[in-house]
């Protein structure tokens, strides 16, 4: 399967980098990407064990939620061969 990173999932994933870096992590961020981009290459293989979203609004998009680390909620939805991760944020950031 195709994954397709949006706008929004991208710049999640940047600014979380650039914090990394920024407060003295060049070697961390470096690697913490590493791990964050075999994360989501796995969800084309292993896309179907995860459900559909709490969150109502995205359950109506029929988006389903993969967590990363514990904690970086990854909202993604299946679309014929492409997955399209259409967001990366702290789980804190959900409402």
């Amino acid at each position: 399967m195709t994954i397709i990173l949006k706008r929004r999932a991208s710049q999640g994933i940047t600014s979380l980098i650039d914090y990394l870096i920024s407060i003295g992590y060049p070697e961390n961020a470096e690697t913490y990407l590493e791990k964050i981009e075999a994360f989501i290459y796995d969800l084309s293989k292993y896309h179907h064990i995860y459900r559909l979203c709490e969150r109502e609004s995205w359950r109506a998009r029929a988006y389903h939620c993969a967590v990363f680390d514990g904690k970086y909620v990854i909202p993604f939805k299946v679309t014929g061969d492409a997955i399209l991760i259409m967001n990366f944020m702290h789980g804190s950031r959900i409402h």
